[in-house]
């Protein structure tokens, strides 16, 4: 079990650059501490949600990025900091998941090849 027990920005950045492109270990982390936290976000959960783009995650780590969205849903009492932060994360993730679609639409259906005679077929007369 991971708990959060720095307390300086400097140490929590520290941790976001040891991590590096596997932040869903930070994933892990904020959930725990946000489950633990039941009535807010935390100073260090805060600091990390603020300063780590977990949008990657929404892609390769799905279950965990909902878990969470269902954490930060939790709170029993969020304050109305809390509650327009976690509706700026809702909005960011809301933002890269439908940039993500217009990528997939915009990919072409039918891609051609031009000039290519390796892909010519042509029509072969069967003897009879």
């Amino acid at each position: 079990e991971v708990t959060f027990l720095l307390t300086t920005e400097q140490q929590l950045d520290v941790v976001i650059e040891m991590v590096g492109k596997q932040k869903h270990v930070l994933l892990e982390v904020l959930i725990d501490d946000i489950g633990k936290n039941s009535d807010c976000i935390g100073a260090n959960s805060r600091y990390l949600l603020k300063h780590v783009s977990f949008t990657a995650c929404s892609t390769s780590h799905k279950t965990l990025y909902e878990k969470l969205f269902d954490s930060l849903a939790a709170i029993e009492s969020p304050t109305k900091d809390d509650f327009g932060f976690i509706l700026k994360l809702l909005k960011q993730s809301d933002k890269t998941l439908s940039d993500n679609l217009k990528d997939i639409q915009n990919t072409p259906k039918c891609i051609t090849i031009p000039n290519c005679r390796c892909f010519r077929f042509r029509h072969i007369k069967r003897l009879s």
